[in-house]
C-alpha cells in the first residue's frame, strides 16, 4: 500500500494550487478585458474561428474550474485539468504538431494539484473511519 503524504504537504499543494489558479484567473481576466476594448476588437464573435471558439471555451473552463476548486477541489480540478487537456489537443490538432501552450499546462497542473489533494483528503477520512 502506498503510503499517504502528510497534511503539511498537502496544506502547501493546496494552497499554492489555490493561489496559482487565482492568479491564472486573473490573467484570463485581464486578457479578455485587454482584448475586449482594444480597437481591434478581435474577440469579435464575427471574428473567430471554430478552433478560436472551442479554445475560448476551454479557457472558460479552466477558469471556472479553478475558482470552484477552492470549494469542491475535485470538481474544480477536473475542470481545469480536462479545459487544460482540451485546449492543448485541439491547438496542437490545428496546427499539425504538438506544441503545449504555457497557460494551458499551468491551468493543467493546477487541476491535478487539486486532485491530489481532493484524493489525499477522501483518503484520510476513510482511514478515520
Amino acid at each position: 500500500m502506498a503510503q499517504q503524504p502528510d497534511s503539511t504537504t498537502i496544506v502547501v499543494i493546496r494552497w499554492l494550487a489555490r493561489i496559482v489558479g487565482a492568479l491564472m484567473v486573473v490573467l484570463v481576466v485581464v486578457f479578455f478585458v485587454g482584448e475586449s476594448l482594444g480597437g481591434g476588437g478581435s474577440l469579435s464573435p464575427a471574428r473567430l474561428t471554430p478552433v478560436e471558439w472551442f479554445e475560448v471555451a476551454a479557457l472558460l473552463v479552466m477558469s471556472v474550474g479553478a475558482l470552484l476548486a477552492w470549494r469542491w477541489e475535485a470538481l474544480g480540478g477536473a475542470l481545469s485539468l480536462g479545459g487544460g487537456l482540451a485546449f492543448n489537443i485541439v491547438e496542437s490538432l490545428s496546427k499539425g504538431w504538438v506544441e503545449p501552450v504555457w497557460f494551458a499546462v499551468v491551468f493543467a497542473v493546477v487541476g491535478m494539484m487539486f486532485l491530489v489533494c481532493s484524493y489525499s483528503s477522501a483518503a484520510s477520512i476513510r482511514r478515520q473511519a
